[in-house]
């Protein structure tokens, strides 16, 4: 299969003996040789605006086939979704919001969102970095939906409920000044869609956290994210 950049920081130690380290890495680069090239295939055939009920289809179709290889050669790697549906976007409040497990990372795979308002609007929403964690009473857990019923639950913490933006009891959380993504759209049936290719994921390291919430606009939109826990 010839040479594999890894796109994780660093090879994780999963493993204290040294032969089931060598060999959960020798499964890991075969299944990211596998993961890799379908990404590519996903993104490219992904380009272009498309109805929502077939963004989410094709999604589904994608990620389970995507989960099947992690299933076959890293079950170690589970893939997960969170889903917001019907909401009104928020300029303060985070649309959704995630983060790693304390001693763990995961990667943004997919971030999708589509408008459902009932007249032109521009929309534009940012995922960017948590700076600061909101404060107060926390915000709905989301468990967040496996593409493969036997991967384990997340280890990492998703907040949000499906149906409303994320709410801190006293004060919300802080982002950076400086998104990692940004989605332009018309919030009147637009959709806008990014999907990252290899080497462009979006890393979550160590109870880091990561949020989507609207730059301009408040219109009703519905927005999924995908994660892959590594």
């Amino acid at each position: 299969m010839g040479l594999l950049r890894v796109t994780w920081p660093a090879a994780p130690a999963l493993y204290d003996r040294p032969g089931e380290q060598a060999d959960f890495l020798r499964r890991l680069h075969i299944a990211e040789t596998v993961k890799q090239d379908m990404r590519r295939r996903y993104a490219h055939a992904t380009r272009g605006p498309a109805a929502f009920d077939d963004m989410a289809r094709r999604a589904h179709d994608f990620w389970s086939g995507y989960e099947l290889v992690n299933q076959r050669w890293v079950p170690e790697d589970p893939v997960y979704s969170k889903a917001v549906t019907g909401v009104a976007m928020s300029t303060t409040n985070d649309y959704w919001e995630l983060g790693a497990a304390s001693a763990g990372q995961l990667r943004i795979l997919e971030s999708f969102i589509g408008g459902e308002a009932t007249v032109s609007t521009v929309a534009r929403v940012a995922v960017s970095r948590v700076t600061t964690q909101g404060t107060g009473t926390a915000p709905t857990v989301y468990t967040p939906e496996k593409f493969n019923t036997r991967s384990a639950a997340a280890a990492g913490t998703y907040y949000g409920a499906v149906g409303a933006v994320v709410t801190w009891g006293t004060a919300q959380a802080v982002l950076a000044a400086n998104p990692l993504i940004v989605h332009v759209f018309n919030a009147f049936g637009g959709t806008d869609r990014w999907v990252a290719q290899p080497g462009e994921e979006v890393y979550c390291v160590n109870a880091e956290f990561i949020s989507m919430r609207s730059l301009t606009g408040v219109a009703v939109c519905s927005a999924m994210v995908v994660a892959e826990e590594v």
